[in-house]
């Protein structure tokens, strides 16, 4: 297993022994920090709607434990109709924003007590592609390099950053037994503070 496969899994863990409201919390953090990703393709490319992306997670911030949510059902297939084509678009900014739809979807199904399956990796993906393509030109190193490029991954000043961010999440949505509004706003600002942009993961 790769340095980068053991702290997915090690968060993967740590999100099973959480209710099902706080892995919807971190997922929506995450996409919190995605969705500029999402923006900036969708401005790109003239495709997608940012902005009913922006007014779920919007909603989702602040109608999360609400019994008036929409079903997860009518929402998934708002946001699923927003993953692009890889084939027909750049292959690593449709990745990008295709990581930002796989939070929010990840975010309501577990508001909405469904199971999430392991979908932490899709979080870190955008970083690890960014990285791989910086390094080499290409989005996959292949089989031949994968092992050395794993191990520099894992000491690149971004995703040492992002991991230490992650676990400060986890840990703060795994103190409290429920949290507060107040609690969830300084979550979402920490969000807004380290929110990604293509800029920031290709310089």
């Amino acid at each position: 297993m790769y340095p980068l496969e053991r702290v997915i899994e090690g968060i993967n863990n740590q999100l099973d022994k959480l209710p099902s409201p706080m892995v919807g919390i971190f997922f929506l953090s995450c996409a919190e920090r995605l969705f500029p990703l999402f923006e900036e393709f969708s401005l790109k490319n003239s495709w997608g709607d940012a902005n009913l992306l922006r007014d779920i997670i919007n909603s989702l911030w602040t109608q999360w434990d609400s019994e008036g949510l929409l079903s997860y059902r009518d929402l998934a297939e708002k946001v699923n109709a927003q993953l692009p084509d890889t084939d027909k678009y750049d292959n690593l900014e449709a990745t990008f924003a295709q990581s930002l739809c796989i939070s929010v979807d990840a975010s309501l199904r577990a508001f909405s007590g469904k199971p999430v399956p392991s979908l932490v990796e899709y979080v870190f993906e955008p970083i690890k592609m960014a990285i791989c393509y910086k390094k080499t030109g290409y989005l996959d190193v292949g089989s031949d390099g994968e092992s050395e490029f794993e191990e520099y991954l894992i000491n690149t000043e971004l995703m040492k950053k992002e991991i230490h961010f992650q676990e400060e999440v986890i840990a703060f949505i795994s103190s409290p037994s429920k949290l507060s509004v107040g609690a969830l706003r300084l979550l979402r600002a920490a969000a807004l503070d380290n929110k990604w942009s293509i800029a920031k993961l290709t310089q």
